[in-house]
């Protein structure tokens, strides 16, 4: 649904990550609707193991949520660099990550909401 950029704060000196609708998603009033739900949803809850959400700003094409940028690598390219090295993933540390991303998701969950993109490349590590 978003399309993500790193962008720097506004006077200021972190790094943050905008995430706005796409295009064709932010032509949909209910898609705005349904972000705008999110993004509250998620500031109310606020986790550890999430990014902290820094504000909302309204922009023509739609709603963008702002974040603090997580620095790190990806599952995804953890991964892709352990295949390359013919490497397996330790089993514990792997339970490690998945506990730490279930206990993320949970208070969304806990209020009925239901995240849709959590692959390899959404999970820090």
């Amino acid at each position: 649904l978003t399309t993500a950029y790193r962008v720097r704060e506004r006077g200021g000196d972190r790094d943050l990550v905008a995430h706005q609708l796409r295009r064709r998603y932010g032509a949909d009033p209910k898609i705005r609707a349904g972000f705008r739900e999110l993004y509250q949803v998620v500031v109310d809850r606020n986790h550890t193991h999430l990014a902290a959400t820094v504000g909302m700003e309204e922009t023509e094409s739609g709603p963008v949520w702002v974040r603090q940028y997580a620095p790190g690598k990806s599952l995804r390219d953890t991964l892709r660099e352990m295949r390359l090295a013919r490497r397996r993933p330790d089993p514990r540390q792997a339970l490690d990550h998945l506990d730490r991303v279930a206990a993320a998701l949970q208070p969304l969950h806990d209020f009925g909401v239901c995240h849709l993109a959590v692959r390899p490349s959404e999970v820090f590590v």
